[in-house]
Protein backbone atom coordinates (compact mmCIF):
# COMPACT_ATOMS: atom_id res chain seq x y z
CA UNK A 1 0.00 0.00 0.00
CA UNK A 2 0.88 3.45 -0.77
CA UNK A 3 1.43 6.39 1.73
CA UNK A 4 -0.90 9.10 1.91
CA UNK A 5 0.08 12.35 0.91
CA UNK A 6 -0.29 13.36 4.78
CA UNK A 7 2.13 10.30 5.98
CA UNK A 8 4.49 11.65 3.15
CA UNK A 9 4.54 15.94 4.35
CA UNK A 10 5.03 14.44 8.23
CA UNK A 11 7.90 12.70 7.39
CA UNK A 12 9.49 15.43 5.08
CA UNK A 13 8.67 17.82 7.95
CA UNK A 14 10.49 15.63 10.36
CA UNK A 15 13.35 15.05 8.12
CA UNK A 16 13.95 19.22 7.38
CA UNK A 17 14.17 19.14 11.34
CA UNK A 18 17.16 17.03 11.44
CA UNK A 19 20.52 18.59 11.93
CA UNK A 20 21.98 17.80 8.77
CA UNK A 21 19.35 19.69 6.88
CA UNK A 22 18.74 22.31 9.28
CA UNK A 23 21.73 23.42 8.38
CA UNK A 24 21.37 23.34 4.65
CA UNK A 25 18.91 25.76 3.19
CA UNK A 26 19.49 24.83 -0.18
CA UNK A 27 19.45 21.11 0.39
CA UNK A 28 16.15 21.52 2.45
CA UNK A 29 14.31 23.39 -1.04
CA UNK A 30 15.76 20.66 -3.17
CA UNK A 31 14.49 17.90 -0.75
CA UNK A 32 10.74 20.04 -0.19
CA UNK A 33 10.47 20.80 -3.83
CA UNK A 34 10.85 17.15 -5.32
CA UNK A 35 8.70 16.14 -2.63
CA UNK A 36 5.97 18.32 -3.15
CA UNK A 37 6.24 18.51 -6.89
CA UNK A 38 5.61 13.99 -6.85
CA UNK A 39 2.81 14.66 -4.65
CA UNK A 40 1.09 16.81 -6.54
CA UNK A 41 1.65 14.37 -9.52
CA UNK A 42 4.17 16.91 -11.68
CA UNK A 43 7.27 13.66 -10.65
CA UNK A 44 7.66 13.38 -14.51
CA UNK A 45 8.98 17.11 -14.81
CA UNK A 46 11.97 16.52 -11.91
CA UNK A 47 14.64 16.57 -14.73
CA UNK A 48 18.24 19.06 -14.86
CA UNK A 49 16.89 21.84 -16.71
CA UNK A 50 13.22 22.23 -14.90
CA UNK A 51 14.83 22.17 -11.29
CA UNK A 52 18.01 24.76 -12.22
CA UNK A 53 15.96 27.26 -13.97
CA UNK A 54 12.88 26.76 -11.35
CA UNK A 55 14.59 25.78 -8.11
CA UNK A 56 17.66 27.20 -8.61
CA UNK A 57 17.28 30.45 -10.60
CA UNK A 58 19.14 29.16 -13.34
CA UNK A 59 18.74 31.37 -16.51
CA UNK A 60 17.11 29.70 -19.67
CA UNK A 61 20.06 28.83 -21.40
CA UNK A 62 21.20 26.33 -18.83
CA UNK A 63 22.93 23.84 -19.87
CA UNK A 64 23.38 20.47 -17.65
CA UNK A 65 26.52 19.16 -19.07
CA UNK A 66 28.39 22.94 -18.41
CA UNK A 67 26.65 23.07 -14.87
CA UNK A 68 26.71 20.06 -12.56
CA UNK A 69 24.34 21.77 -9.86
CA UNK A 70 21.30 19.89 -9.66
CA UNK A 71 23.74 16.45 -10.11
CA UNK A 72 25.90 17.76 -7.15
CA UNK A 73 22.94 18.87 -5.26
CA UNK A 74 21.08 15.12 -5.57
CA UNK A 75 24.13 13.53 -4.70
CA UNK A 76 24.04 15.57 -1.31
CA UNK A 77 20.76 14.71 -0.80
CA UNK A 78 21.49 11.15 -1.49
CA UNK A 79 24.28 11.04 1.04
CA UNK A 80 22.44 13.29 3.95
CA UNK A 81 19.36 11.07 3.72
CA UNK A 82 21.63 8.09 4.04
CA UNK A 83 22.97 9.96 7.18
CA UNK A 84 19.46 10.54 8.14
CA UNK A 85 18.10 7.10 8.37
CA UNK A 86 21.30 5.88 9.61
CA UNK A 87 20.59 8.05 13.09
CA UNK A 88 17.76 5.68 13.46
CA UNK A 89 15.06 8.25 13.94
CA UNK A 90 12.09 7.08 15.86
CA UNK A 91 8.54 7.62 14.83
CA UNK A 92 8.67 7.27 10.86
CA UNK A 93 6.01 5.70 9.09
CA UNK A 94 7.59 6.74 5.52
CA UNK A 95 11.13 5.99 3.89
CA UNK A 96 12.27 8.70 1.30
CA UNK A 97 14.46 8.04 -0.76
CA UNK A 98 16.04 9.32 -4.38
CA UNK A 99 17.26 6.75 -6.72
CA UNK A 100 20.09 7.37 -8.20
CA UNK A 101 20.18 8.57 -11.91
CA UNK A 102 16.60 10.09 -10.88
CA UNK A 103 15.12 13.44 -9.66
CA UNK A 104 11.96 12.00 -8.42
CA UNK A 105 11.86 10.85 -5.48
CA UNK A 106 10.40 7.12 -3.97
CA UNK A 107 8.22 6.72 -1.00
CA UNK A 108 8.00 3.63 0.76
CA UNK A 109 6.38 2.61 4.13
CA UNK A 110 8.29 1.71 7.29
CA UNK A 111 7.55 -2.10 7.78
CA UNK A 112 8.23 -2.06 11.56
CA UNK A 113 8.49 -6.00 11.95
CA UNK A 114 11.67 -5.66 10.13
CA UNK A 115 14.99 -3.78 9.30
CA UNK A 116 15.44 -2.09 6.12
CA UNK A 117 18.37 -4.02 4.46
CA UNK A 118 20.58 -2.01 2.43
CA UNK A 119 21.30 -3.90 -0.74
CA UNK A 120 24.70 -4.24 -1.06
CA UNK A 121 26.41 -2.25 -4.41
CA UNK A 122 27.06 -4.33 -7.33
CA UNK A 123 30.93 -4.64 -7.65
CA UNK A 124 32.99 -6.78 -10.22
CA UNK A 125 36.45 -8.75 -9.43
CA UNK A 126 38.55 -6.62 -11.24
CA UNK A 127 42.30 -8.41 -11.79
CA UNK A 128 44.65 -7.73 -8.90
CA UNK A 129 48.00 -6.75 -9.17
CA UNK A 130 51.13 -6.24 -7.36
CA UNK A 131 54.50 -4.41 -8.02
CA UNK A 132 57.63 -6.17 -6.54
CA UNK A 133 60.61 -3.73 -5.39
CA UNK A 134 62.71 -3.67 -8.60
CA UNK A 135 66.42 -5.17 -7.82
CA UNK A 136 69.47 -2.88 -8.97
CA UNK A 137 71.98 -5.57 -10.14
CA UNK A 138 74.81 -2.96 -10.17
CA UNK A 139 77.59 -3.37 -7.61
CA UNK A 140 79.31 0.30 -8.67
CA UNK A 141 78.27 1.85 -5.33
CA UNK A 142 76.22 4.83 -7.54
CA UNK A 143 73.73 6.06 -4.64
CA UNK A 144 71.38 8.11 -7.34
CA UNK A 145 70.71 4.79 -9.61
CA UNK A 146 70.44 2.79 -6.97
CA UNK A 147 67.80 5.01 -5.01
CA UNK A 148 65.90 5.20 -8.41
CA UNK A 149 65.65 1.74 -9.22
CA UNK A 150 64.10 1.50 -5.24
CA UNK A 151 61.72 3.91 -6.17
CA UNK A 152 60.80 2.19 -9.41
CA UNK A 153 57.92 0.12 -8.52
CA UNK A 154 55.96 2.70 -5.75
CA UNK A 155 55.84 4.90 -9.35
CA UNK A 156 54.79 2.14 -11.40
CA UNK A 157 51.94 1.28 -8.30
CA UNK A 158 50.66 4.72 -8.61
CA UNK A 159 50.67 4.90 -12.11
CA UNK A 160 48.94 1.69 -12.21
CA UNK A 161 46.01 1.90 -9.58
CA UNK A 162 44.82 5.24 -11.79
CA UNK A 163 43.62 2.57 -14.06
CA UNK A 164 39.99 1.96 -12.93
CA UNK A 165 39.77 -1.85 -14.19
CA UNK A 166 42.61 -2.99 -11.89
CA UNK A 167 43.12 -3.64 -8.02
CA UNK A 168 46.58 -2.85 -7.26
CA UNK A 169 47.79 -3.77 -3.72
CA UNK A 170 49.39 -1.35 -1.68
CA UNK A 171 53.25 -0.88 -2.04
CA UNK A 172 53.39 -0.43 1.59
CA UNK A 173 51.89 -4.35 2.09
CA UNK A 174 54.48 -5.12 -0.78
CA UNK A 175 57.21 -3.91 1.24
CA UNK A 176 56.28 -5.39 4.16
CA UNK A 177 56.48 -8.86 2.98
CA UNK A 178 59.80 -8.38 1.39
CA UNK A 179 61.73 -7.32 4.52
CA UNK A 180 60.24 -10.74 5.71
CA UNK A 181 62.61 -12.42 3.23
CA UNK A 182 60.07 -14.64 2.23
CA UNK A 183 59.94 -17.20 -0.85
CA UNK A 184 58.01 -16.01 -4.54
CA UNK A 185 55.76 -18.55 -3.37
CA UNK A 186 54.81 -17.61 -0.16
CA UNK A 187 54.79 -13.43 -1.23
CA UNK A 188 52.36 -15.04 -3.72
CA UNK A 189 49.74 -16.84 -1.35
CA UNK A 190 50.24 -13.78 0.97
CA UNK A 191 49.62 -11.30 -1.25
CA UNK A 192 46.75 -12.90 -3.34
CA UNK A 193 47.53 -11.17 -6.58
CA UNK A 194 46.70 -12.63 -9.50
CA UNK A 195 49.67 -10.44 -11.73
CA UNK A 196 53.26 -9.74 -10.40
CA UNK A 197 55.17 -7.63 -12.10
CA UNK A 198 59.17 -7.47 -11.33
CA UNK A 199 61.71 -6.11 -12.68
CA UNK A 200 65.58 -5.32 -12.54
CA UNK A 201 67.91 -2.73 -13.54
CA UNK A 202 71.87 -2.33 -14.90
CA UNK A 203 73.76 0.38 -15.79
CA UNK A 204 75.23 -0.07 -19.44
CA UNK A 205 77.76 2.92 -19.73
CA UNK A 206 75.24 5.72 -20.06
CA UNK A 207 72.17 4.50 -20.11
CA UNK A 208 69.95 2.53 -17.47
CA UNK A 209 68.73 -1.04 -18.98
CA UNK A 210 64.96 -1.83 -17.49
CA UNK A 211 63.88 -5.23 -17.85
CA UNK A 212 60.27 -6.09 -16.52
CA UNK A 213 57.98 -8.98 -16.25
CA UNK A 214 54.50 -9.86 -15.60
CA UNK A 215 53.37 -13.01 -14.42
CA UNK A 216 50.63 -15.08 -13.33
CA UNK A 217 51.16 -16.29 -9.71
CA UNK A 218 48.62 -18.91 -9.89
CA UNK A 219 50.71 -21.40 -11.89
CA UNK A 220 53.99 -18.79 -12.27
CA UNK A 221 53.30 -18.32 -16.14
CA UNK A 222 54.93 -15.24 -17.50
CA UNK A 223 52.76 -13.43 -19.28
CA UNK A 224 55.03 -10.51 -20.57
CA UNK A 225 58.31 -9.36 -20.37
CA UNK A 226 60.53 -6.36 -22.42
CA UNK A 227 63.30 -4.31 -21.65
CA UNK A 228 63.45 -0.38 -21.49
CA UNK A 229 66.48 2.10 -21.58
CA UNK A 230 66.56 5.01 -20.02
CA UNK A 231 69.69 7.80 -19.88
CA UNK A 232 71.93 7.29 -16.73
CA UNK A 233 72.54 11.23 -16.17
CA UNK A 234 71.45 12.32 -13.11
CA UNK A 235 70.33 15.58 -14.45
CA UNK A 236 67.75 13.53 -16.81
CA UNK A 237 67.57 10.37 -14.62
CA UNK A 238 64.24 11.09 -12.91
CA UNK A 239 62.70 12.18 -15.65
CA UNK A 240 63.21 9.27 -18.01
CA UNK A 241 61.82 7.44 -14.93
CA UNK A 242 58.99 9.19 -15.42
CA UNK A 243 58.48 8.44 -19.42
CA UNK A 244 59.38 4.87 -18.46
CA UNK A 245 56.81 4.51 -16.19
CA UNK A 246 53.93 5.88 -17.85
CA UNK A 247 55.32 2.99 -21.17
CA UNK A 248 55.38 0.35 -18.85
CA UNK A 249 51.80 1.19 -16.91
CA UNK A 250 50.33 1.70 -20.22
CA UNK A 251 51.91 -1.61 -21.38
CA UNK A 252 50.50 -3.35 -18.56
CA UNK A 253 47.28 -1.82 -17.51
CA UNK A 254 45.70 -0.05 -20.65
CA UNK A 255 42.76 -1.18 -22.55
CA UNK A 256 44.56 -3.63 -25.22
CA UNK A 257 47.67 -3.91 -22.57
CA UNK A 258 48.83 -7.35 -21.64
CA UNK A 259 46.29 -7.96 -18.67
CA UNK A 260 43.43 -7.00 -20.34
CA UNK A 261 44.63 -9.30 -23.59
CA UNK A 262 44.96 -12.18 -21.27
CA UNK A 263 42.20 -11.43 -19.66
CA UNK A 264 40.09 -11.41 -23.25
CA UNK A 265 41.80 -14.66 -24.27
CA UNK A 266 39.63 -16.28 -21.39
CA UNK A 267 36.33 -14.22 -21.44
CA UNK A 268 35.80 -14.94 -24.89
CA UNK A 269 35.14 -18.68 -23.85
CA UNK A 270 32.30 -17.74 -21.45
CA UNK A 271 28.74 -16.81 -22.64
CA UNK A 272 27.62 -14.30 -23.13
CA UNK A 273 24.58 -13.75 -20.70
CA UNK A 274 27.46 -14.80 -17.90
CA UNK A 275 29.26 -11.95 -18.24
CA UNK A 276 30.01 -9.14 -15.56
CA UNK A 277 30.71 -5.67 -16.21
CA UNK A 278 34.57 -5.91 -16.29
CA UNK A 279 34.47 -8.74 -18.68
CA UNK A 280 31.65 -7.31 -20.93
CA UNK A 281 34.29 -4.36 -21.37
CA UNK A 282 36.50 -6.67 -23.00
CA UNK A 283 34.20 -7.88 -24.86
CA UNK A 284 33.50 -4.14 -25.89
CA UNK A 285 37.14 -3.46 -26.88
CA UNK A 286 37.34 -6.43 -29.25
CA UNK A 287 34.20 -4.59 -30.92
CA UNK A 288 35.94 -1.54 -31.26
CA UNK A 289 39.55 -3.07 -33.18
CA UNK A 290 36.85 -3.85 -35.86
CA UNK A 291 33.60 -2.21 -35.32
CA UNK A 292 31.21 -4.22 -37.97
CA UNK A 293 27.97 -4.11 -38.22
CA UNK A 294 27.36 -7.67 -36.57
CA UNK A 295 29.38 -6.91 -33.61
CA UNK A 296 27.75 -3.32 -32.70
CA UNK A 297 24.66 -5.22 -32.95
CA UNK A 298 26.10 -8.21 -30.36
CA UNK A 299 27.93 -5.80 -28.38
CA UNK A 300 24.30 -3.82 -28.10
CA UNK A 301 22.66 -6.47 -27.29
CA UNK A 302 24.65 -7.03 -24.47
CA UNK A 303 24.58 -3.86 -22.97
CA UNK A 304 21.07 -3.11 -23.11
CA UNK A 305 20.82 -6.59 -21.14
CA UNK A 306 23.44 -5.45 -19.23
CA UNK A 307 22.04 -2.03 -18.08
CA UNK A 308 17.92 -3.36 -18.06
CA UNK A 309 19.50 -5.64 -15.26
CA UNK A 310 22.00 -5.93 -12.74
CA UNK A 311 23.82 -2.98 -14.09
CA UNK A 312 21.20 0.21 -14.17
CA UNK A 313 23.53 2.00 -11.58
CA UNK A 314 26.79 0.95 -13.17
CA UNK A 315 28.54 4.16 -14.70
CA UNK A 316 30.93 2.44 -17.35
CA UNK A 317 28.11 0.10 -18.56
CA UNK A 318 25.38 3.46 -18.86
CA UNK A 319 28.55 5.01 -20.55
CA UNK A 320 29.61 2.52 -23.06
CA UNK A 321 25.83 1.72 -23.74
CA UNK A 322 25.71 5.62 -24.58
CA UNK A 323 29.10 5.53 -26.99
CA UNK A 324 27.44 2.22 -28.78
CA UNK A 325 24.05 4.59 -29.68
CA UNK A 326 26.78 6.87 -31.07
CA UNK A 327 28.27 3.73 -32.90
CA UNK A 328 24.26 2.74 -33.97
CA UNK A 329 23.60 6.17 -35.50
CA UNK A 330 27.19 6.56 -37.56
CA UNK A 331 25.48 2.68 -39.23
CA UNK A 332 22.63 4.54 -39.76
CA UNK A 333 20.30 2.58 -37.35
CA UNK A 334 19.34 5.98 -35.37
CA UNK A 335 18.35 9.70 -36.04
CA UNK A 336 20.26 12.17 -34.74
CA UNK A 337 17.21 13.28 -32.28
CA UNK A 338 17.08 9.21 -31.27
CA UNK A 339 20.81 9.25 -30.49
CA UNK A 340 20.83 12.93 -28.84
CA UNK A 341 17.91 11.55 -26.53
CA UNK A 342 19.30 8.34 -25.32
CA UNK A 343 23.14 9.23 -24.99
CA UNK A 344 21.63 12.53 -22.98
CA UNK A 345 19.69 10.50 -20.17
CA UNK A 346 22.54 7.83 -20.08
CA UNK A 347 25.53 10.36 -20.00
CA UNK A 348 23.72 12.27 -17.07
CA UNK A 349 22.97 8.93 -14.96
CA UNK A 350 26.73 8.46 -15.54
CA UNK A 351 27.53 11.82 -14.32
CA UNK A 352 25.37 11.20 -11.35
CA UNK A 353 27.59 7.72 -10.68
CA UNK A 354 30.68 8.37 -11.34
CA UNK A 355 31.62 12.01 -13.36
CA UNK A 356 35.27 11.28 -13.48
CA UNK A 357 35.49 7.45 -15.28
CA UNK A 358 37.37 7.67 -18.38
CA UNK A 359 34.00 5.85 -20.07
CA UNK A 360 31.84 8.60 -18.66
CA UNK A 361 34.40 11.63 -20.03
CA UNK A 362 34.11 9.58 -23.73
CA UNK A 363 30.60 9.39 -23.12
CA UNK A 364 30.38 13.21 -22.38
CA UNK A 365 33.09 13.99 -25.53
CA UNK A 366 30.21 12.34 -27.58
CA UNK A 367 27.50 13.93 -26.65
CA UNK A 368 29.24 17.18 -26.83
CA UNK A 369 29.88 16.46 -30.50
CA UNK A 370 26.49 15.82 -31.59
CA UNK A 371 25.17 18.86 -29.60
CA UNK A 372 27.68 20.53 -32.16
CA UNK A 373 30.02 21.99 -28.88
CA UNK A 374 33.71 22.08 -29.94
CA UNK A 375 35.26 23.53 -26.68
CA UNK A 376 33.42 20.72 -24.42
CA UNK A 377 35.03 17.93 -26.56
CA UNK A 378 38.01 19.50 -25.93
CA UNK A 379 37.62 19.46 -21.86
CA UNK A 380 36.73 16.15 -21.79
CA UNK A 381 39.79 15.20 -23.40
CA UNK A 382 41.71 17.24 -21.15
CA UNK A 383 40.48 15.74 -18.48
CA UNK A 384 41.08 12.37 -19.48
CA UNK A 385 44.70 13.38 -20.14
CA UNK A 386 44.97 14.97 -16.09
CA UNK A 387 43.26 11.66 -14.78
CA UNK A 388 45.45 9.24 -16.41
CA UNK A 389 47.94 9.80 -18.97
CA UNK A 390 48.94 6.27 -19.41
CA UNK A 391 45.95 5.24 -20.58
CA UNK A 392 46.68 4.49 -24.51
CA UNK A 393 43.23 4.04 -25.99
CA UNK A 394 40.98 6.63 -23.93
CA UNK A 395 43.63 9.25 -25.21
CA UNK A 396 43.26 7.74 -28.24
CA UNK A 397 39.71 7.74 -28.43
CA UNK A 398 39.53 11.24 -27.11
CA UNK A 399 42.23 12.55 -29.63
CA UNK A 400 40.08 11.54 -32.57
CA UNK A 401 36.81 13.01 -31.05
CA UNK A 402 38.54 16.62 -30.50
CA UNK A 403 39.58 15.82 -34.50
CA UNK A 404 36.09 15.35 -35.99
CA UNK A 405 35.03 18.65 -33.77
CA UNK A 406 37.45 20.54 -35.93
CA UNK A 407 40.55 20.82 -33.64
CA UNK A 408 43.20 18.95 -34.92
CA UNK A 409 46.00 20.72 -33.54
CA UNK A 410 45.18 19.31 -30.06
CA UNK A 411 43.31 15.94 -31.17
CA UNK A 412 46.35 15.13 -32.88
CA UNK A 413 49.09 15.99 -30.36
CA UNK A 414 47.36 13.82 -28.20
CA UNK A 415 47.22 10.74 -30.84
CA UNK A 416 50.61 11.86 -31.28
CA UNK A 417 51.65 10.96 -27.63
CA UNK A 418 50.41 7.27 -28.23
CA UNK A 419 51.21 6.57 -31.04
CA UNK A 420 55.00 6.80 -29.36
CA UNK A 421 54.19 4.29 -26.84
CA UNK A 422 54.06 1.74 -29.54
CA UNK A 423 50.99 0.30 -28.29
CA UNK A 424 48.22 -1.42 -29.86
CA UNK A 425 44.72 0.71 -30.48
CA UNK A 426 42.49 0.13 -33.18
CA UNK A 427 44.23 1.69 -35.77
CA UNK A 428 41.15 3.51 -37.27
CA UNK A 429 41.89 6.34 -34.99
CA UNK A 430 44.92 7.01 -37.36
CA UNK A 431 42.33 8.45 -40.12
CA UNK A 432 42.51 11.71 -38.21
CA UNK A 433 45.60 12.30 -39.80
CA UNK A 434 44.32 11.48 -43.17
CA UNK A 435 41.93 14.17 -42.53
CA UNK A 436 43.90 16.35 -41.55
CA UNK A 437 45.97 16.21 -44.40
CA UNK A 438 42.94 16.81 -46.83
CA UNK A 439 42.07 19.64 -44.70
CA UNK A 440 45.43 20.81 -45.56
CA UNK A 441 45.22 20.36 -48.89
CA UNK A 442 48.72 18.15 -48.39
CA UNK A 443 47.05 15.23 -50.90
CA UNK A 444 50.37 13.16 -50.58
CA UNK A 445 50.36 12.91 -47.00
CA UNK A 446 46.82 11.74 -47.38
CA UNK A 447 47.05 9.07 -49.40
CA UNK A 448 50.35 7.75 -47.65
CA UNK A 449 48.74 8.21 -44.03
CA UNK A 450 46.43 5.42 -45.23
CA UNK A 451 48.41 3.58 -47.98
CA UNK A 452 48.68 0.47 -45.27
CA UNK A 453 44.95 0.66 -44.42
CA UNK A 454 42.05 -1.76 -44.90
CA UNK A 455 38.95 -2.31 -43.35
CA UNK A 456 37.03 -5.34 -43.45
CA UNK A 457 33.26 -5.29 -42.23
CA UNK A 458 33.92 -2.05 -41.13
CA UNK A 459 31.84 0.59 -43.33
CA UNK A 460 32.18 3.50 -41.78
CA UNK A 461 35.61 3.40 -42.23
CA UNK A 462 35.55 1.92 -45.86
CA UNK A 463 33.14 5.20 -46.59
CA UNK A 464 36.25 7.80 -45.21
CA UNK A 465 38.45 5.88 -47.40
CA UNK A 466 36.29 5.99 -50.73
CA UNK A 467 36.06 10.12 -49.95
CA UNK A 468 39.55 10.52 -49.52
CA UNK A 469 40.77 8.64 -52.51
CA UNK A 470 38.17 10.53 -54.39
CA UNK A 471 39.47 13.91 -53.33
CA UNK A 472 42.93 12.80 -54.16
CA UNK A 473 41.71 11.80 -57.91
CA UNK A 474 42.48 8.05 -57.14
CA UNK A 475 39.51 7.17 -58.63
CA UNK A 476 39.99 3.06 -59.12
CA UNK A 477 40.44 2.71 -55.01
CA UNK A 478 37.84 5.37 -54.34
CA UNK A 479 35.39 3.34 -56.11
CA UNK A 480 36.12 0.02 -55.02
CA UNK A 481 36.16 1.31 -51.02
CA UNK A 482 32.42 2.84 -52.34
CA UNK A 483 30.90 -0.47 -53.33
CA UNK A 484 32.53 -2.37 -50.59
CA UNK A 485 30.64 0.26 -48.02
CA UNK A 486 27.77 -0.31 -50.43
CA UNK A 487 27.83 -3.82 -50.19
CA UNK A 488 27.59 -3.56 -45.91
CA UNK A 489 25.25 -0.30 -45.82
CA UNK A 490 23.08 -0.01 -49.16
CA UNK A 491 22.40 3.31 -47.91
CA UNK A 492 25.78 4.06 -47.56
CA UNK A 493 24.98 7.29 -49.35
CA UNK A 494 22.75 8.77 -46.76
CA UNK A 495 24.14 7.82 -43.81
CA UNK A 496 27.37 9.36 -45.35
CA UNK A 497 25.45 13.15 -45.81
CA UNK A 498 24.27 12.73 -42.22
CA UNK A 499 27.54 12.45 -40.42
CA UNK A 500 29.69 14.88 -42.78
CA UNK A 501 26.73 17.42 -41.57
CA UNK A 502 26.78 15.95 -37.85
CA UNK A 503 29.96 14.77 -36.69
CA UNK A 504 32.36 16.83 -38.62
CA UNK A 505 32.66 20.15 -37.83
CA UNK A 506 35.13 21.56 -39.93
CA UNK A 507 33.24 22.77 -42.33
CA UNK A 508 35.68 23.27 -45.36
CA UNK A 509 36.31 19.54 -44.60
CA UNK A 510 32.87 18.26 -44.27
CA UNK A 511 32.23 20.72 -47.88
CA UNK A 512 35.32 18.69 -49.45
CA UNK A 513 34.52 15.60 -48.57
CA UNK A 514 30.40 16.54 -49.38
CA UNK A 515 31.62 16.96 -52.90
CA UNK A 516 33.04 13.21 -53.05
CA UNK A 517 30.18 12.03 -51.81
CA UNK A 518 28.36 13.84 -54.99
CA UNK A 519 30.55 12.16 -57.00
CA UNK A 520 29.60 8.98 -56.44
CA UNK A 521 25.51 9.77 -56.34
Amino acid sequence: MAPTAQQIHKTLEKILSHGTFHSSPKLSSFLRYIVEQTIDGQGSRLKQYTIATELFGKSDDFDPALDPIVRMQASKLRKSLDAFYQSEPEGLTVRITLPKGSYQPNFELVDKSSALVQQPLLEDAFPSIAVLPFTCLDNKGDSEVENMVASFHQELNLALSKFEQLTVLSSFRVDELMEEKLSLSEIKTALNAKYLLAGNARTLGNKIRVTVTLSESEHGRQVWSERFECSADEASMYSEQDRLVVLIASKVGSAYGVISLNEYSQVKRIAKNELNGYQARLCYLEYLTHMTREGLHDIRNLYENLVSGPYASDAQSLAILSQIYCDSFLFGELSLEQVQEKCALLVAKAMDYAPLNNEVLLAQAWWALLARKPQRVAGCAERIMQLNPSSTYTLGAAGWLVCLSGNFDYGLSTLKLISEREDYYPSWLKLATALNAVKQGDIDAALSSIELFYFEGNPLQTILLALIYKVADQHELAEQHWQEALLILPNASDVTEQLLTTILLDNALSDSLEQARQSFV
